[in-house]
C-alpha cells in the first residue's frame, strides 16, 4: 500500500460541459499527486453559463518514527512503546 491518498472529485450533473485542468471532459476526476497541486474545473451550462473553482491538494511529507530494535513479547508481558 502506498502512504499517498487518491482525492475524486465530481462536479454536479446539471452541467453540459466539463474541463479539468487536465484537459479531462468528464463529470469526475481521480487525482494522485505527489506533490501539492491545484486543480481547477470550468462548467459549462446547456445556455452558455460558466462557472469555474479550484482546489489546493496539498501533500504532507509521511511521518517517520522509529519503534526501536524488535523484542521478543510472551502472553502476558507488557512493553512500552
Amino acid at each position: 500500500m502506498s502512504g499517498r491518498m487518491h482525492y475524486a472529485r465530481n462536479a454536479f450533473r446539471r452541467w453540459q460541459r466539463y474541463l479539468w485542468s487536465n484537459d479531462s471532459t468528464t463529470q469526475s476526476i481521480t487525482v494522485c499527486p505527489e506533490i501539492t497541486t491545484e486543480y481547477w474545473a470550468s462548467l459549462t451550462t446547456i445556455g452558455g453559463c460558466e462557472v469555474s473553482d479550484t482546489i489546493m491538494i496539498t501533500v504532507l511529507e509521511a511521518a517517520v518514527f522509529d519503534l526501536g530494535p524488535d523484542q521478543d513479547v510472551c502472553q502476558g508481558d507488557s512493553i512500552f512503546v
